[in-house]
Order: structure tokens, then C-alpha cells, then sequence
């Protein structure tokens, strides 16, 4: 809440109510489909409905552990609430495999072809992958000082090589870790306590967000800019 990260948000909260319009969604569809279900509905699902909106509800992030336990319930609830199987003995429709298989094949060979065919990416332009690239062409090993929301990424791309100062595992890190990553990017802190405090081997930083640190490393004499992109800016020592 200090940080404002909406995730953490109940699902109410200004700073996610906008992304959680699907939240709202899901329980209004599922409370339909459980009122044409009725008491035929199992009661291991309807207890996984009711626990979980109670967690994800006053936390947004748990919307996601709803959604995919809420797929085995949501299907037996769609297959009994059919026009045909409503009034039928059997706790849900008959299930053909072949029929199936054939559908999930289908659903996943359209996400596979999909990205090539309409030429779009898999990643999203603003994650750094060529820039994480980079960094380990340049044979960078230790403390890499970065931009928090690039720490994923460089984890993934380093394979151990190196090791980020920050990334969205909030609650690894205090109230002062997160007081000294502002300060540093709004330029408050001089590059040598940032050397003192962390000892990076380089620097994995985002142009737009650590500007004025940027212009303080350009002027520093111990680090040059071997790499810079819209997104990444990396600085190893001279």
C-alpha cells in the first residue's frame, strides 16, 4: 500500500478497480451460473467460489489463483446448465474425447500460429529482452544495479550469471530499500554511496525513469553507456 502497487489493491481500490473489471466479471458470471445450476453443483466448487473471491476481493493479485481454479467448476457448471442437460440425472453432460481433444488442439494451435500470421510479438515491446541480451555478451558477472520491474527478466536471461538489487518480490526488501531506489533515480544520491551501498558491476537502468541518475553516471568518470535502447540503458565500469 506504501507503494501504491495495485495488485496488492482490494479490487475496489481506485488504483485497480480499472484493471479489475474482469474480477467483477468472473463472479457476476459465476454467480449466474450457479443460480441455474443450483443444487446441483458440487459442493467442493461452490466452497472454491466462496473462498476464493474472499481472497481475491480485498487483494487483486489473488484473482488470478481464482481464475484458474475456477476452470474445473466453471465447465461443470456450463455443461450442466446446457439447454437439454439442465433437468438430466447425470451430475454433467456426457464428455466425448475425441471431440475434446480435437477442441484443445484446435485452441492450441491457434495460439501457436496467431503471433506469426497476424505478425505480432510474443513479449511485449517494453520488456528488455535484447538488452538483458547484451549484458551477457559483455561477459557482465556479480551485482547488477537495475530498474525493478526489468529484475524478472534479467533473472531469466542471467541464468545465475548475476544478481539484481531489486524486483517485484515486494516483500523481500524494506521500507529504506524502496526510500533509496526512489532517491537514486531522482538523482539525490551521488554514484559513489550507490557504489559504496551496492557494488554493482553494472548498471541495467530505464531511460525514462532514471534520468537524472543517468545524467550522474554520464558524468561520472568510473562508468561509461555501452548499450542504450528505449527501453535499457546499461553502464559497465571503464
Amino acid at each position: 500500500r506504501e507503494l501504491g502497487i495495485s495488485e496488492w489493491m482490494p479490487i475496489w481500490h481506485p488504483a485497480a478497480c480499472r484493471a479489475a473489471v474482469s474480477v467483477w466479471v468472473a463472479l457476476g458470471v459465476s454467480l449466474l451460473l450457479l443460480a441455474r445450476v443450483g443444487r446441483r453443483a458440487r459442493l467442493e466448487d461452490v466452497a472454491t467460489l466462496l473462498v476464493l473471491a474472499a481472497v481475491s476481493l480485498p487483494v487483486y493479485r489473488f484473482s488470478l489463483f481464482f481464475a484458474v481454479a475456477m476452470v474445473p467448476a466453471w465447465s461443470r457448471w456450463i455443461a450442466i446448465a446446457l439447454p437439454g442437460n439442465l433437468d438430466a440425472r447425470a451430475e454433467t453432460a456426457p464428455v466425448r474425447p475425441l471431440r475434446a481433444t480435437g477442441i484443445a488442439a484446435g485452441v492450441l494451435a491457434v495460439a501457436l500460429l496467431a503471433p506469426p500470421l497476424l505478425r505480432t510479438e510474443i513479449h511485449a515491446r517494453e520488456i528488455p529482452l535484447a538488452a538483458a541480451e547484451r549484458l551477457g555478451e559483455l561477459g557482465v558477472r556479480g551485482v547488477v544495479y537495475n530498474y525493478r520491474e526489468w529484475g524478472g527478466p534479467l533473472i531469466w536471461a542471467g541464468d545465475g550469471d548475476w544478481q539484481v538489487t531489486i524486483d517485484g518480490r515486494l516483500y523481500l526488501f524494506t521500507a529504506e530499500d524502496w526510500r533509496r531506489y526512489e532517491q537514486i533515480a531522482l538523482g539525490l544520491v551521488p554514484v559513489a554511496r550507490v557504489e559504496q551501498w551496492y557494488r554493482p558491476d553494472a548498471f541495467f537502468l530505464r531511460p525514462s525513469y532514471h534520468r537524472r541518475f543517468i545524467e550522474l553516471l554520464h558524468e561520472d568518470d568510473g562508468w561509461r553507456e555501452v548499450y542504450g535502447d528505449e527501453n535499457a540503458i546499461i553502464f559497465t565500469p571503464r
